[in-house]
């Protein structure tokens, strides 16, 4: 746009153009924007289980680039035409075949077909073994803090502002959920269905159980941290 005469002391009109700030790369612009148009409207005859699903896999991979099952999607999309694109082009003289080249077209096809949910899979247990790992002394320090006549909100705080981990971030989204409005029992079942972890997910249990029969924390985690 051209800025107004106003801007300028003396009445000069300005023939100044300034661009208008333009948000994302083109690539995202144009060709993920197209596939994602695609697959939208394949989506809508998409079983709905299959993409609530792909979304709870995602969340406990840690949502990584903020991808929803829809990016997932085009993601895999892109990937399966990049494949076909490489095997149509070691096998582009139809006329005379070969018969490598024609299997080693279909094994790259087949990777990048199993490839995205192979990486997808890897990122799941990889967060899941990190706070498997980091349990045990979040546990510790929960125990440490009750000993020292914090209640269980003060003792979550005090850790999850202790650790730069991935159980450490999602201690402190806990207490940011309490912190607007959402009961303890809540965020902590909230956290146990987005991280699917065993032990996490039966820790989160005897807290909640014994919240309702007013058993003390302390105990229940001096308990649990010994186990």
């Amino acid at each position: 746009f051209v800025l107004p005469e106003s801007e300028f002391g003396d009445g000069t009109p300005s023939n100044r153009i300034i661009s208008r700030a333009i948000e994302g790369s083109l690539f995202k612009r144009t060709v993920i924007k197209w596939i994602k148009a695609i697959l939208g409207f394949f989506g809508k005859f998409t079983p709905k289980k299959m993409t609530i699903d792909l979304n709870k896999k995602l969340t406990i991979a840690g949502n990584p680039a903020n991808m929803n099952a829809g990016d997932f999607y085009a993601i895999k999309f892109l990937i399966l035409l990049a494949g076909i694109g490489v095997a149509v082009f070691l096998n582009r003289d139809f006329s005379n075949l070969d018969l490598t080249n024609a299997l080693i077209g279909l094994g790259v096809i087949a990777i990048c077909l199993i490839l995205p949910d192979a990486w997808l899979k890897k990122k799941m247990t990889t967060r899941q073994d990190e706070i498997q790992r980091g349990l045990p002394d979040a546990l510790d320090m929960l125990s440490v803090c009750a000993s020292a006549g914090l209640g269980f909100d003060q003792s979550l705080q005090k850790v999850s502002g202790y650790w730069e981990t991935e159980l450490g971030d999602e201690l402190r989204r806990v207490t940011q959920e309490m912190e607007m409005g959402i009961s303890r029992t809540e965020a902590l079942k909230k956290m146990s269905e987005r991280l699917d972890v065993d032990d996490l997910s039966q820790f989160v249990a005897i807290v909640v159980q014994a919240e309702k029969i007013g058993m003390s924390y302390a105990d229940v985690l001096h308990s649990q941290a010994l186990q």
